[in-house]
């Protein structure tokens, strides 16, 4: 498992890290390009708004709250009553346990508030979740680099090594 972006990317391009420049981009482009068409052919078959790992936890959300007391305060503000209470302002989209906030998806106890006054709880969805966004990034495709002018072989004795610090 990866802590950060950097390890991630250094762990997905493990054998292309000690090739030579040329020879790595060329890896990593075709890694890329096959990434993204191989996304872009999954999402083609969604039909949902969500993505269907999100539309999976929207069902949950929604079964966990169903037994739950909603309390309207204003017309975008809340109370959800069970074990603990929560507030929930839907106008900015924020729920006091904090979840709606830091993951951009409503909360099970947000869901419950938008069910109450009937509205459509897409609308209150990040749109980093929808399927229109998942065509939207996919749909590029990333173009060939041409190598007219590349040799075909590189020759392997021709090393440069790194200057040392204070030589510039």
């Amino acid at each position: 498992m990866c802590s950060n972006i950097a390890e991630c990317f250094n762990s997905w391009i493990a054998a292309e890290r000690y090739m030579p420049v040329t020879s790595m981009v060329d890896k990593i482009h075709i890694k890329i390009m096959d990434m993204m068409f191989k996304h872009r052919e999954k999402c083609r078959g969604w039909s949902s708004k969500l993505c269907p790992k999100m539309e999976k936890v929207l069902a949950q959300n929604i079964t966990v709250g169903q037994t739950w007391k909603v309390t309207k305060s204003s017309d975008f503000v809340f109370e959800v009553h069970y074990e603990r209470s929560h507030c929930v302002d839907l106008r900015f989209f924020r729920c006091s346990c904090g979840r709606w906030l830091n993951q951009g998806f409503p909360c099970a106890h947000a869901l419950q508030c938008i069910l109450r006054i009937g509205e459509d709880v897409y609308k209150f969805c990040d749109s980093y979740f929808l399927v229109n966004a998942f065509h939207e990034l996919y749909s590029h495709a990333i173009v060939l680099i041409l190598d007219y002018e590349k040799p075909l072989e590189v020759n392997k004795g021709a090393h440069i090594s790194p200057l040392k610090l204070g030589e510039l």
